[in-house]
């Protein structure tokens, strides 16, 4: 929200459907649409690792002082910028994709 100027969820709301007008809610049978939605986030999630790079396993202790494991992860130039982008366009389609499908459920 900080990004957008927003001072309220409803003005983040606008900035979103302004930015991002009309995504893709789903195409053919209403069924198949979780199944879709599915496949896109998988691709973007490829898309978005794929610079990454991963550490050697480190072990580290947490706040109650159990051992776990651990991997130090490298972002490359212009992870969080390109990411807030793609995670900024992934929240405005899920919120018309939940009102195409009350659409559907309530007409």
């Amino acid at each position: 929200m900080r990004r957008a100027h927003a001072a309220t969820p409803a003005d983040y709301a606008v900035f979103l459907v302004q930015k991002y007008p009309a995504s893709a809610a789903g195409e053919g049978d209403v069924a198949t649409w979780p199944v879709q939605w599915a496949n896109e986030s998988l691709q973007l999630a490829k898309e978005a690792h794929h610079a990454l790079v991963l550490g050697d396993r480190e072990e580290a202790q947490d706040r109650s002082g159990a051992p776990h494991f651990q991997w130090p992860v490298t972002l490359p130039p212009g992870y969080a910028v390109r990411s807030t982008g793609e995670a900024e366009q992934q929240l405005a389609k899920a919120g018309e994709r939940l009102a195409n499908v009350l659409i559907l459920i309530w007409p």
